[in-house]
């Protein structure tokens, strides 16, 4: 049996393990092969998290900013329109100035909204059934060559809590 850390950079966050019915039956190369295996799932599952909390975070500040700007316009909106009592033209001038600044970043968090959302379209996942069995018989195939050339019988069992093993 062989287990390797499933680590981007210092950061180990789960463990590959590939198991052999003999003893001492791995060799240098095939250790190397399943590093560098451990090593490209590692990052691609590290990639997918990160690009996730990326979301969150850019949704999750959009809304947060959205809010009480979205207070502070209407409440300065009738101010500046003369509902509660007339304006000296420094003052309807400057009002007239932080509406405008305050609905041009209105516009941009709701850009940002809109750009996470089209994120979250594609990123979101699509479920839908997979049949396991046929997976590993894929994976079978894809790692038959190199593990007969390495001298490795390479099976892939599944194991099923009332049944017992399969292969």
């Amino acid at each position: 049996m062989i287990c390797l850390p499933l680590r981007v950079e210092k950061r180990i966050f789960g463990i590959f393990c590939v198991y052999s019915d003999e003893s001492y039956r791995f060799g240098e190369g095939d250790i190397q092969f399943f590093s560098l295996m451990t090593d490209l799932s590692a990052i691609a599952i590290e990639n997918l998290r990160s690009g996730l909390l990326k979301l969150w975070f850019m949704m999750k500040v959009s809304h947060q900013l959205r809010s009480p700007l979205n207070a502070v316009y209407t409440m300065l909106k009738p101010v500046s329109e003369e509902y509660l009592g007339p304006l000296s033209a420094g003052q309807k001038n400057t009002l007239d100035r932080s509406l405008k600044r305050i609905k041009n970043l209105g516009e941009l968090i709701n850009d940002l909204l809109k750009l996470g959302e089209k994120k979250s379209e594609v990123a979101a996942p699509v479920w839908y059934p997979v049949d396991l069995a046929a997976t590993m018989r894929q994976m079978k195939e894809f790692f038959q060559t190199q593990a007969r050339q390495k001298g490795i019988d390479f099976r892939c069992r599944s194991r099923r809590p009332a049944q017992g093993p399969r292969e």
